[in-house]
């Protein structure tokens, strides 16, 4: 099969094209959480996640962790 340039730099027919639909993009809901979370310092660890369509916010190294096993597994629903 001889590659010429316009084939090599052209559409690759094993990639399909993408569907373009409402509800692609959505952005998270509210969190649920009790309390706000200050996030400031420079040596601290705090943030947020999107889990489950929800913005879930952590304080600590530890509770990031935690986060992340709790929601690997199968039997922790929300």
């Amino acid at each position: 099969m001889k590659w010429t340039l316009r084939r090599y730099t052209g559409r690759d027919p094993s990639i399909r094209t993408a569907r373009r639909g409402r509800g692609r993009n959505r952005l998270p809901r509210a969190s649920r959480a009790s309390r706000k979370i200050k996030i400031g310092d420079k040596g601290s660890v705090s943030g947020a996640l999107i889990a489950n369509n929800f913005k879930t916010w952590f304080e600590s190294q530890l509770e990031y962790w935690v986060l992340l096993i709790l929601l690997a597994r199968w039997d922790v629903a929300d």
